[in-house]
């Protein structure tokens, strides 16, 4: 969902300093970004995530012959998952 409003705040963001900032390097461009309020455009919600949704089952059917897992499934079904998707990716568990 987070996700879809940033795609879609994007699509008609007016940038900060002239760029697109998705991380903030220094306290002067966390000052600004805190600045910025979103505004959800309920208007275009509905059609967005239904984009989003089709957008998203088309990728999964267009990598369905590639070995994939679907991550965000697995960790809102058992967030205790991270593991497995660490080695999935073949990368190192943080302790």
């Amino acid at each position: 969902m987070v996700s879809v409003l940033a795609n879609s705040y994007d699509r008609y963001a007016r940038l900060l300093n002239g760029t697109h900032k998705s991380h903030v390097h220094s306290p002067e461009e966390a000052s600004a970004l805190a600045k910025y309020k979103p505004e959800i455009n309920t208007t275009l919600l509905v059609t967005d995530l239904k984009r989003m949704e089709v957008a998203a089952k088309e990728t999964v059917e267009y990598f369905n012959s590639t070995e994939h897992i679907c991550i965000m499934k697995i960790l809102s079904e058992n967030h205790t998952k991270l593991g497995d998707v660490l080695e999935f990716l073949r990368l190192p568990q943080m302790v």
